[in-house]
């Protein structure tokens, strides 16, 4: 009972000490953002909350960012889920599985740095294309590096989310011994190709939703990829707080704050919704034999 007591109590000490910073930020973000304090603080007010949400800026910025990280997490899972399914060799060689890991430990910078050396006009993908015959000059390959659509940044973004995918739905597949299923789903006539569609991908999808609100949210939260890949007009959420409050017109920062708050909402809407979904049952992490 009393090693009980202090594991509470080591919990409830761990907690405290997370919490409470992100407590503090969030009181400071929204005590900011209504005049409360800060250097240019004339007092509380509502004026920064009505020019910041009576704005384009900020609604640009939220569709931005919430596309891109919608677009970017799907197509990562739709092609983490065709390699997973369509390579045995994937889910059983270590070696392979040791060599998806290794993106994981390059940092964004360097991944949006690879990004515009691929994608940009003078680049890996524009060279090959020219050298194949389809671009006469470097003006024909069409503008993938702050473009106006950001194909470019929803392709790093896409890339970056592969290989994390990949290995949970690698181990997913071990844990939960879906080849078995495969095999009773062969051995009572099922091809291949209906078992992976009605048994494995059922079950991989069941087992991926926590995965993907988290990889939704870290795409949403991207700033180094769409700081060096992404246009100026809009940006995305996290770019625009950086810049509102980090750039030299003091004038902008209390509605750096409104954005800051805004963005602690959402994030904690997702937070509730991952603890909402694991109380349920729904998108859990993997266990052995379950099924």
């Amino acid at each position: 009972m009393r090693l009980l007591s202090w594991e509470r109590v080591a919990g409830w000490l761990l907690i405290t000490l997370l919490a409470l910073p992100l407590f503090w930020m969030a009181g400071y973000a929204v005590a900011s953002s209504l005049g409360g304090v800060g250097l240019i603080s004339a007092g509380w007010t509502l004026e920064h909350w009505q020019l910041a949400v009576s704005g384009s800026r900020l609604w640009r910025s939220l569709l931005l960012s919430g596309t891109l990280a919608v677009c970017s997490t799907t197509l990562g899972w739709l092609a983490a889920l065709s390699l997973v399914t369509g390579s045995d060799r994937l889910r059983t060689d270590l070696r392979l599985q040791v060599l998806w890991c290794l993106p994981l430990a390059m940092p964004l910078a360097v991944q949006g740095f690879l990004g515009g050396v691929v994608l940009s006009r003078g680049g890996l993908l524009s060279r090959l294309c020219w050298w194949l015959g389809l671009t006469g000059s470097v003006q024909d390959f069409p503008v993938l590096i702050q473009d106006r659509y950001g194909i470019g940044l929803l392709l790093t973004m896409t890339a970056a989310s592969i290989p994390l995918l990949v290995l949970f739905l690698t181990r997913t597949w071990m844990a939960v011994r879906i080849d078995d299923y495969l095999a009773v789903a062969s051995g009572l006539g099922a091809t291949r190709t209906f078992a992976l569609r009605h048994v494995a991908i059922p079950m991989l999808w069941r087992r991926s939703r926590f995965m993907l609100l988290l990889t939704l949210l870290w795409n949403f939260n991207a700033w180094e990829l769409p700081l060096l890949l992404g246009q100026q007009s809009p940006r995305m959420l996290s770019v625009l707080i950086q810049q509102s409050s980090g750039q030299f017109v003091l004038d902008e920062r209390p509605q750096a704050f409104v954005y800051a708050a805004i963005y602690l909402l959402l994030a904690g809407g997702v937070v509730w919704k991952l603890s909402a979904g694991s109380e349920r049952g729904l998108g859990t992490m993997p266990e052995s034999g379950d099924g």
